[in-house]
């Protein structure tokens, strides 16, 4: 006669397999989901690059109001793939994480340079950009703090765009971007034509942005 707590046992390593298996499956999916969002967001910057290729050909076209309807898209992808690497992040939940990061900081470059465009050439005033300069490879405190008020001044002004660029991951376009604002310490903030290399406050960014409630 098996003993009840032999059966009690089993059930255990049952229940354990099964919490095991479950966990290891919802990870695959996150991951594959994740994978999927990205690529996603890559390939709708693809199709607004391909009207700056129309662009080049038909220069007498018009195609501000399909470009702006693009960065509005892409400004959505961002924040969605953007909030997923960061819960990824929190929670190891898989180990390739690092590099669909660094594809979403490749994607954001590319929205950037599409604002820097659209803002050149047809007139966009609506969007503020602020580049923010920080360390990837160890942690920094004054760039953590500067990181939460970022997130504040986000969710309080519609207007405001923030693009997060890591100077240590050997990123030709960043570097490129670190060397022509002089960027030597950490925090640096770029916004409204000026470089700032300490902490900014809340208050300070709002008021030079024009910040634009939702």
């Amino acid at each position: 006669m098996v003993s009840k707590y032999l059966k009690a046992l089993a059930l255990t390593l049952v229940i354990l397999a099964v919490g095991l298996f479950t966990i290891n499956y919802l990870d695959e999916m996150r991951a594959n989901n994740l994978a999927n969002t990205v690529e996603e967001s890559a390939l709708e910057l693809q199709a607004s690059q391909q009207l700056f290729l129309y662009e080049s050909i038909f220069p007498e076209e018009n195609i501000c109001g399909v470009l702006l309807k693009r960065i509005e898209l892409q400004k959505t992808n961002a924040a969605k793939v953007l909030g997923e690497l960061e819960t990824a992040r929190k929670n190891s939940l898989f180990p390739d994480s690092g590099l669909l990061k660094k594809k979403f900081i490749l994607q954001n470059l590319d929205l950037y340079l599409l604002i820097a465009k659209a803002e050149k050439e047809c007139a966009l005033r609506e969007v503020k950009p602020v580049l923010y300069f920080y360390p990837d490879k160890y942690y920094c405190a004054e760039c953590a703090s500067q990181a939460l008020v970022l997130d504040s001044v986000v969710s309080k002004c519609s207007n405001v765009r923030v693009f997060a660029f890591p100077t240590d991951l050997d990123i030709p376009l960043i570097d490129v971007l670190a060397q022509k604002y002089g960027v030597e310490k950490y925090p640096t903030l770029v916004f409204s034509g000026v470089k700032r290399d300490s902490l900014v406050s809340e208050i300070v960014l709002k008021d030079a942005l024009g910040c634009k409630a939702p």
